[in-house]
Formats: structure tokens, C-alpha cells, sequence
């Protein structure tokens, strides 16, 4: 996406996120959660609880649904900022 390219659908939201997942590794678990969403495989995404002035995140609250494992807590994993960006933005 050029600077001059803008988001306007929600498909174009979801295929600007697919073009950086693969630059966003930082970790062999960032890779786990990364593979899921390129899969297709992730079933549930809950955003950040932010300040409404600010727009500062104040608590990251994010589950996972994916595989054969069901709910799973973001918590469990070693998540780098990025990919928490990344489903922060994709919720």
C-alpha cells in the first residue's frame, strides 16, 4: 500500500493486514498465531480497552479461538507488540 493508497473497506483492511503479516515475526510464537490468521484459522479476536480522550490502551484483552484447542488465552503466548497491534487493528 502506497502512502497515497487509503483503507476504505473493510476488505481492504483485511488485505493490507494479510500483505504484513509475514514482516511482523519477531517470535516462534508470534509465528503460531501469525500461521493461524493466514490460515484462515482464527475464530475470535477481542480488542483493546482504550482511554477515550487519549486513545491509550489501558488493558489488552485478547482470546483466541483457532485449531482444535478451542478458547485459548492471548497469555499463553510470548506476543511481540506488533502482532498485538496486528489483532488489535484486525478486531
Amino acid at each position: 500500500m502506497t502512502a497515497q493508497q487509503t483503507l476504505t473497506t473493510v476488505d481492504d483492511l483485511y488485505h493490507y493486514i494479510q500483505s504484513i503479516v509475514p514482516s511482523l515475526t519477531r517470535n516462534n510464537d508470534d509465528a503460531i498465531l501469525l500461521d493461524a490468521f493466514e490460515q484462515n484459522d482464527l475464530r475470535h479476536v477481542c480488542q483493546a480497552i482504550r482511554e477515550t480522550i487519549s486513545n491509550q490502551v489501558t488493558y489488552q484483552h485478547l482470546t483466541l479461538r483457532f485449531g482444535s484447542n478451542s478458547e485459548q488465552s492471548v497469555y499463553q503466548f510470548d506476543v511481540s507488540k506488533p502482532v498485538q497491534f496486528l489483532f488489535d487493528l484486525y478486531s
